[in-house]
């Protein structure tokens, strides 16, 4: 399972499901990928925050998961989604056409609540909450 950024936002501000989500992980000793645009997409909302404990838990949850780089392979993916979704003039945001390259490349399942833009990329398994 690779985490959205949505799925990490809704962690970080304790949205029920998303938390019941986690605590199920843990639970299980199991571990969920983090992408490395989620990575920026959240340290840069993070960077407005008026206080340090949701770095720290951002952290915290970082330090526990499998995080996937946007390798050569990653990458050649998201470029061949960026072009089919470019030809079908339904273009979503470039970090998530990243998240469902690696997703791709990893054969992972996408964790989000936005399924509205991952569900116009063929191939791509999405688990909602």
């Amino acid at each position: 399972m690779i985490a959205d950024t949505t799925f990490l936002v809704d962690v970080l501000r304790g949205q029920s499901e998303a938390v019941r989500r986690l605590k199920d992980f843990q639970a299980a000793n199991t571990h969920f990928s983090i992408p490395t645009p989620s990575i920026v997409e959240l340290w840069g909302g993070l960077a407005h925050a008026k206080s340090s404990s949701e770095r720290e838990e951002l952290l915290n949850i970082l330090a526990s998961q499998i995080i996937y780089d946007l390798d050569k392979e990653s990458a050649i993916q998201a470029g061949e989604i960026y072009l089919y979704l470019i030809r079908q003039g339904r273009q979503i945001d470039l970090m998530d056409i990243m998240i469902a390259g690696m997703a791709l490349r990893h054969n992972e399942t996408i964790l989000t609540r936005n399924s509205a833009h991952f569900n116009r990329i063929p191939g791509i398994a999405i688990e909602t909450y």
